[in-house]
């Protein structure tokens, strides 16, 4: 749970369904760290006020190396971050009695010349995971891997990740996904350009959701 719109969206979508969920927040030293954790801890909070199969959420110290752009701002891309991730949350699942962990993550297959297609954010990837966590484990132990935002091999698009958060009643301004700058979104890096293409197709005013009215 980064406090993003999927990792978000993915909450509401398992507690509708009825399952007992807990939120798992890294703390890998990242440059936007506050405001990830200040995000996930407002989600957490509106959750508990609608969901009594909400338990909460913990958090898990993870330090990874991140890797920097050109201009020295944090990148999107992380080296293996999922594969860390996916082996701290199996092992924290198998010691708290979870059967299995939720991702946010929506990748179908990978594009090879998308550079924001991540090879650890795929259904083989996590395929994979879950097959390695089973040869792991020991006393036959099973974790499943889920990747709730995507039905029969199709990714919900951004506009229902979205939909599904302005849906529930949540300040969707409150929640964070911008790695660019570290007070307000930037309105310029892809994911703000994803955000805005995402409230455009829901027939929200994009404007009424964040502080700052960004850029076009």
């Amino acid at each position: 749970m980064s406090g993003g719109y999927d990792s978000v969206a993915c909450c509401i979508k398992l507690l509708d369904e009825g399952h007992t969920v807990m939120g798992l927040f890294f703390n890998l030293s990242q440059p936007y760290l506050e405001q990830e954790r200040q995000a996930v801890q407002y989600a957490s909070e509106f959750l508990t006020t609608r969901y009594n199969n909400w338990l909460g959420f913990t958090t898990a110290l993870a330090p990874m190396k991140l890797q920097t752009s050109s201009d020295d701002t944090p990148s999107e891309y992380i080296p293996v971050r999922n594969f860390v991730f996916s082996a701290l949350s199996a092992n924290f699942a198998i010691a708290e009695g979870y059967v299995a962990v939720a991702v946010g993550n929506k990748t179908t297959t990978v594009r090879p010349n998308d550079p924001y297609s991540f090879r650890d954010c795929s259904i083989e990837f996590y395929s994979m995971m879950q097959n390695a966590v089973a040869f792991c484990s020991e006393g036959d132990t099973e974790i499943q891997f889920l990747m709730p935002l995507i039905n029969n091999n199709v990714a919900l698009t951004k506009a229902e990740v979205v939909g599904i958060i302005l849906n529930s009643g949540m300040d969707i301004r409150k929640l964070w996904s911008c790695y660019k700058n570290m007070d307000t979104p930037c309105g310029e890096c892809h994911d703000c350009l994803e955000a805005r293409k995402a409230f455009d197709n829901t027939g929200y005013d994009y404007s009424d959701f964040f502080i700052n009215n960004l850029a076009a």
